[in-house]
């Protein structure tokens, strides 16, 4: 899975089977504006073909997606997500369960940490310590198959940290 842009500079997510065929995949409510930026972003697969990902809104606000493997979509935000311009709910990786890992920016567009699994339910944390200004906070990038989600977390002086969360 990943994205591309058409002739029209609107991105789209796509799944790209065994055999070659590319199914192209947009969001619900996803903005298709030409040259908006507002696109439909593919950025993770599941063994069994679940695909999820982003995708932005014509008010510019981020919506995270699951697709299943027969086609249907499932939209899904964080419940304390800001609902602003840039701001909003955005996965990074999925775990061979389905447990997506991401990040969410709440209404001050400060960075918080989701964990977010197949039976709907949202564990939200931060990194101790960490700056609570726009931009700063915490930013997971990846969970593995062992309960464990790694990532970045930015402090008050606006300095990265690396992070590991064992056994959410």
């Amino acid at each position: 899975t990943g994205f591309y842009f058409d002739a029209n500079f609107v991105g789209h997510a796509f799944l790209r089977a065994t055999n070659g065929t590319i199914t192209s995949i947009d969001a619900p409510g996803a903005d298709k504006t030409p040259g908006s930026g507002n696109d439909t972003f593919g950025v993770g697969l599941t063994p069994d073909g679940e695909v999820e990902g982003v995708f932005v809104d014509p008010k510019g606000v981020l919506h995270g997606f699951v697709r299943s493997r027969k086609g249907t979509i499932t939209t899904f935000n964080v419940p304390a997500a800001g609902t602003g311009p840039g701001q909003g709910t955005l996965p990074e990786s999925n775990d061979i369960l389905g447990t997506i890992a991401g990040n969410y920016l709440d209404q001050n567009s400060v960075d918080h940490g989701f964990l977010f699994d197949r039976l709907g339910h949202f564990s939200l944390f931060d990194v101790p310590g960490m700056g609570t200004g726009p931009g700063q906070g915490t930013i997971p990038l990846d969970n593995n198959d062992f309960g464990a989600a790694t990532g970045e977390a930015i402090d008050a002086d606006n300095v990265t940290h690396g992070f590991l969360l064992e056994d959410w």
